[in-house]
């Protein structure tokens, strides 16, 4: 079996692992890298796609908030590393790096530590029998003692949180802000992913009305018609949506 590299069924099937970690981002390498540092390497990572995909999948513009620099000097971490001896700050030579830069770091310390992956191993379903996991793979039957998922939450956008959902765009599925057409944006949503998505629209001049996780709030600001992102940029309602009851999106 190749380290980072696909993986056939002859090398993964007619073997019982102690772990398999599924899901080769931050979490899935991290665990890896632990288990190695503690002795334990019968084991291996099952990745759908390729090493860091969810962080390769953000928008262009989207960049870590917290800022990333090496600290072990005066005893200090940097917060964004998934090893305490590494620094995607040193590494990548940037404070706010995107989620590709943050890729790159992820597959390069998965190599320093030579963490054994399949890349392009779809896990379709897992069972259980007596004490072994079974995990059913695009590329056969695997065996485990214990499963960890590490697949994170990107890949599994809530699309049917509210009526009328289906007609608004999920940030997980935007490119980049600034390629996106039209001129008026209301984002629902007030956390990080909200924010990022009001900054980077108001940088390419669109106007912009951001509201919180319930539609009521929507519905009060627009009847007021002076909700603003930050001061300066007060926006109307849009006519493309309108708000029903205040839980409900509609063309």
């Amino acid at each position: 079996m190749n380290k980072t590299q696909d993986c056939t069924a002859t090398a993964l099937m007619g073997h019982v692992y102690d772990v398999v970690i599924v899901g080769a981002g931050a979490a899935g390498i991290g665990v890896g890298i632990v288990l190695s540092q503690l002795g334990v390497n019968n084991f291996v990572v099952v990745e759908g796609e390729t090493v860091g995909a969810s962080f390769k999948k953000w928008p262009q513009e989207t960049r870590f908030i917290t800022p990333s620099f090496p600290g072990q000097g005066f005893g200090a971490l940097d917060l964004n590393a998934i090893v305490p001896d590494t620094s995607p700050g040193y590494t990548l030579a940037t404070e706010h790096m995107s989620g590709a830069e943050y890729a790159e770091y992820l597959h390069a310390v998965a190599e320093h530590f030579d963490i054994p992956i399949c890349e392009h191993t779809y896990v379709r379903r897992v069972d259980k029998s007596g004490e072994v996991f079974l995990l059913e793979t695009s590329q056969g039957l695997v065996e485990s003692r214990f499963v960890v998922w590490a697949t994170g939450e990107f890949h599994y956008p809530e699309d049917a949180a509210f009526q009328g959902a289906e007609v608004c765009l999920h940030s997980s599925r935007v490119a980049s802000w600034s390629a996106l057409a039209g001129d008026d944006y209301l984002i629902i949503g007030g956390n990080e992913s909200g924010m990022d998505a009001a900054y980077h629209l108001i940088q390419s001049s669109k106007r912009v009305i951001r509201f919180g996780f319930t539609l009521k709030t929507a519905r009060l600001g627009c009847a007021r018609r002076n909700l603003s992102v930050r001061q300066g940029f007060a926006v109307d309602c849009l006519s493309l949506l309108s708000i029903s009851n205040g839980q409900r999106v509609r063309r």
